[in-house]
């Protein structure tokens, strides 16, 4: 039962950690083995300082995930397999302090937080085989599990922009996320651990769309999951390839945007391999 609610905080772990390039993802994981199992997830959120003389830094982002496990029953006569479907809902907010070490580099210590919600979509079908196979499922049987994190992350980022308006990116964060569940009859925690290297170049394509300068966009991410959420995935890192195009605004004074971009991502771990595409806009 306890490996269960850890397993189910897992897949929450999947969507409490920020994403600054945050996306929607799909997964099919145990490729090696031949099973199916799809991961879909997606998070939507950002971070920004309050001002120029106020480095406080404050973040939010809100996250789902939609996962098929399967369940090996050993109280059945013989090995029995319990396909179910979870879906978990989460927020994760931020407040951090923001040192400029000079003009390119900046880090931020961060204490965040998160609440969120795994729910079984086939809590019904769980309950009748639970009664049939005189088995103990009330994890999934009482539809969820309501649980709360708390952490911490820090943030090192680089931004150099030339005159040509060749930009790079780099960013290396490390979050750390305690999840403990809030029911009473359900005890467990989970830790969600990441460390995420990450690039983006920008290059001028010499065209204009809707009046505007474009750009195009590559990126380039290496996840490390030693915490629990990579024992779900069933890797320990995550590789993200991506390309799109960028609208530039930031030349506009009159805009109240400043970039708009789209891009399209391919993902692969130890046994897993996906895409995402991810839509990003800056204020």
């Amino acid at each position: 039962m306890r490996d269960n609610v850890k397993g189910a905080l897992s897949i929450l772990g999947i969507s409490v950690a920020p994403n600054k390039s945050a996306s929607v993802l799909y997964l099919d994981k145990n490729l090696a083995n031949g099973d199916d199992y799809g991961l879909r997830g997606g998070q939507i959120g950002g971070g920004f300082r309050l001002s120029e003389n106020v480095p406080i830094f404050l973040e939010g982002y809100i996250g789902f995930t939609n996962y098929d496990p399967v369940f090996l029953l050993k109280g059945a006569p013989g090995d029995t397999s319990l396909l179910s479907n979870w879906t978990s809902v989460s927020a994760t907010g931020g407040l951090g302090w923001e040192f400029k070490l000079n003009k390119n580099w900046k880090i931020r210590p961060i204490v965040n937080f998160s609440i969120g919600r795994v729910q079984s979509d086939s809590s019904i079908a769980d309950q009748v085989v639970s009664e049939a196979l005189e088995l103990e499922l009330d994890f999934l049987s009482d539809g969820g599990i309501t649980a709360f994190g708390y952490g911490g992350s820090f943030v090192a980022e680089f931004n150099k922009r030339w005159p040509n308006d060749y930009e790079l990116d780099l960013r290396f964060r490390h979050t750390h996320i305690r999840l403990e569940t809030l029911d009473s009859d359900l005890v467990g925690t989970a830790e969600a651990i990441s460390s995420v290297a990450w690039s983006r170049v920008r290059v001028p394509t010499g065209f204009r769309l809707f009046d505007q300068s474009t750009r195009w966009v590559s990126e380039l991410s290496v996840s490390h999951l030693p915490g629990d959420q990579g024992i779900v995935l069933d890797t320990e890192w995550l590789a993200q390839l991506g390309a799109g195009l960028e609208l530039d605004f930031s030349r506009n004074n009159s805009s109240w945007l400043k970039e708009f971009r789209v891009l399209a991502r391919v993902a692969k771990g130890d046994n897993i391999e996906g895409f995402s595409v991810g839509v990003a806009a800056k204020f």
